[in-house]
């Protein structure tokens, strides 16, 4: 079973680091790939992009199966080749206008993906993959809908405290 986080802190816009509590041989995963095993009890990631929300990462004392090879966060589109396509435009419907994921160059494989972000939990989305021709024709597109349950985000909190005159213990 995962342990539950002390803190989360978001460092910068691309850095997050992870402290928890516990003497042990620590398994750190991400989408359920095993990135570390450490006896530190802290860790600090890299994301490409910056994001508001915490990568989806999971520590463990044993070497059960992470929560996120069960429910992961991401969602992997695939789709076969289509003829004549120098590059896929991978789009999402967001607030009813399709925005450009990924530009994915044709590089003669059979088949081609794409891995979203971590996705919000309990959500559809729209997706679709236009084929574009070398000379910029755009094919008919690829729609696709998907449907994700994932483990929730870990929750976000900030406490500030200045009394030094009064102690505060958990329950």
């Amino acid at each position: 079973m995962a342990i539950a986080f002390d803190t989360i802190t978001q460092v910068n816009t691309e850095k997050w680091q992870f402290d928890w509590s516990g003497s042990d041989t620590w398994n750190v995963y991400l989408d359920g790939i095993l990135l570390s095993t450490t006896t530190d009890n802290t860790y600090t990631i890299e994301q490409t992009g910056a994001s508001a929300i915490s990568p989806a990462l999971e520590v463990m004392s044993s070497s059960s199966v992470a929560d996120n090879v069960k429910y992961p966060p991401r969602i992997v589109l695939q789709w076969q080749k289509s003829d004549n396509t120098q590059t896929y435009n991978v789009q999402e419907y967001v607030s009813s206008a399709w925005k450009t994921r990924q530009r994915i160059r044709n590089n003669g494989s059979r088949y081609f993906s794409f891995q979203t972000f971590a996705m919000t939990d309990v959500t559809s989305n729209q997706w679709r993959v236009i084929p574009v021709s070398k000379f910029a024709v755009e094919g008919t597109p690829l729609l696709l809908t998907t449907f994700l349950v994932r483990n929730p985000a870990p929750p976000q909190a900030a406490i500030t405290y200045a009394n030094p005159d009064v102690t505060v213990s958990a329950i």
